[in-house]
């Protein structure tokens, strides 16, 4: 049985994603199960692929990769970057990387990027459809407030919380 590794990433650190966590970890066990891989650990990290954050997690994940000689699976591309510029912290694992929406097969280094490319596309243009969104929003309704209206009436301060 081959050894394997999950890598999950979510976006926010606030819970909104636990689910997200429980569905991806899901995914890549049956994906080992069905493909004979030895899953050894998952690692999870909270935290924006795109803003350039710092990827510790994804990092120590790539790391512990290569020093036990395993796969690493992941369900989509965008849950390891949506970002070219990361393109080449892969360059030495990208014959161990695994993706369960692509099937059992290995990447090579071109498609591997061209995956990276279009979801950092996609993600840009979130980002401008969002930013659209607002905008209209503010041209067609000069009091329209970006946010709950009413946080002030149903927000708990922390201190308050059980």
């Amino acid at each position: 049985m081959k050894k394997a590794i999950g890598y999950v990433r979510v976006s926010t650190t606030d819970g909104r994603q636990d689910n997200s966590v429980e569905w991806q970890e899901h995914l890549i066990k049956e994906f080992c199960h069905e493909n004979g891989y030895d899953l050894k650990e998952v690692f999870v990290e909270c935290g924006s692929a795109y803003k350039g954050t710092p990827r510790k997690v994804l990092k120590e994940a790539l790391e512990y990769r290569e020093q036990q000689d395993c796969y690493l699976i992941a369900i989509t591309v965008d849950r390891l970057t949506r970002t070219t510029r990361d393109i080449g912290l892969f360059s030495n694992h990208i014959e161990k990387i695994l993706i369960v929406d692509l099937g059992p097969d290995v990447l090579n280094a071109g498609i591997f990027a061209i995956f990276v490319a279009a979801a950092q596309r996609e993600s840009e243009m979130a980002s401008k459809r969002a930013r659209w969104g607002f905008q209209n929003k503010k041209e067609n309704n000069p009091d329209f407030k970006v946010g709950n209206p009413r946080i002030m009436e149903t927000a708990y301060p922390a201190s308050l919380k059980v």
